[in-house]
């Protein structure tokens, strides 16, 4: 006999309703796989992922708000969270989680993106440049399709912006220069 409690039959559960395209059947089996088992990252994920993709960010929100209480150490699960965090307008805490994503996985380039773009608003153009240097820095070793050219332009312009505002005027113009040159070659596409 089946346990209904068991993880992993609501896991298989969640699978095969995902095959049916049952999707509201598919998050229920997920959410019950992940209380009785919220250590397993990968039905956690999941569950995140389908909330996410099913655009129900609320429930995201607090899926993740949980999910890096039970995993403090995947870098992923802090990465989502604190995109969340930015977009229901807690910058502040946002910030401190994409530090702590780049403490757990240094690789996490688009933690800089964001850093890069949030001190930015919040005027410490100090910090957004060095973020906004290491993404460039990173992103010039990454394949194409983990960067796109649009994020390498903004985040060049953020740089440059900063760099104005510290009046290091040469390097902020070389910066801007080289956004327009970015611009002029996505505009020829």
């Amino acid at each position: 006999e089946l346990n209904p409690y068991d993880s992993v039959v609501q896991r298989r559960l969640a699978q095969a309703q995902l095959r049916q395209n049952n999707t509201d059947q598919t998050i229920v089996a997920l959410q019950k796989a992940v209380k009785v088992n919220p250590h397993d990252p990968n039905t956690q994920h999941l569950l995140g992922k389908m909330l996410l993709e099913r655009d129900r960010l609320t429930e995201a929100y607090a899926h993740y708000q949980q999910m890096v209480v039970y995993l403090p150490n995947d870098a992923n699960a802090l990465m989502n969270y604190a995109i969340l965090e930015a977009q229901f307008g807690d910058t502040d805490k946002a910030i401190a989680s994409w530090e702590q994503v780049l403490q757990l996985d240094p690789s996490q380039v688009n933690a800089h993106r964001y850093l890069a773009e949030n001190y930015k608003q919040q005027g410490n153009f100090q910090k957004a440049m060095f973020h906004a240097e290491r993404f460039l820095e990173s992103a010039r070793k990454l394949p194409p399709d983990q960067v796109t050219p649009v994020d390498v332009m903004m985040i060049t312009l953020r740089l440059a912006q900063s760099e104005a505002q510290l009046n290091a005027q040469p390097a902020a113009i070389t910066h801007f220069e080289a956004v327009i040159a970015q611009s002029r070659q996505l505009g020829n596409r």
